[in-house]
């Protein structure tokens, strides 16, 4: 942000950690999903370029596993596995359709001091996907 928007201080935006922001850093469901079911489950593979990819999904019937898993509008997925080019993929749900999301993402939630939308930019920046990647 320029000095001019601001307010013209020279103040900057304290440097804080994710955990102190976020909220609910949680990961998916491990249950195996299907073919067909009531709600899909969002995998690595749905997470494109900081926006969800509603092909090839897969689904589940379970009622625990859709009330212990069920996504909200501005939670951030983040996947912690793969190849160092796939970990620190991120992608963020904006209530889209009823869905939960599997084992290998990690769910963040925003708070009064975190903006998911803002989070689901930076993590898909050059810099943090290179910091990911090692």
């Amino acid at each position: 942000m320029t000095k001019e928007w601001r307010g013209g201080s020279d103040n900057q935006w304290p440097n804080v950690k994710l955990k102190d922001v976020g909220k609910g850093f949680n990961y998916g469901s491990s249950a195996k999903s299907k073919p067909e079911g009531e709600v899909p489950v969002l995998r690595m593979g749905n997470l494109q370029g900081g926006r969800l990819d509603w092909d090839k999904l897969v689904y589940t019937s379970d009622e625990a596993e859709i009330e212990k898993y069920l996504l909200e509008t501005g939670d951030v997925l983040f996947n912690r596995t793969n190849s160092p080019e796939l970990v620190g993929k991120t992608s963020i749900y904006r209530g889209e359709q009823k869905a939960i999301y599997a084992g290998y993402l990690i769910r963040v939630k925003g708070s009064d001091r975190l903006n998911t939308e803002y989070l689901n930019i930076q993590l898909n920046s050059p810099h943090a996907r290179d910091y990911c990647g090692k």
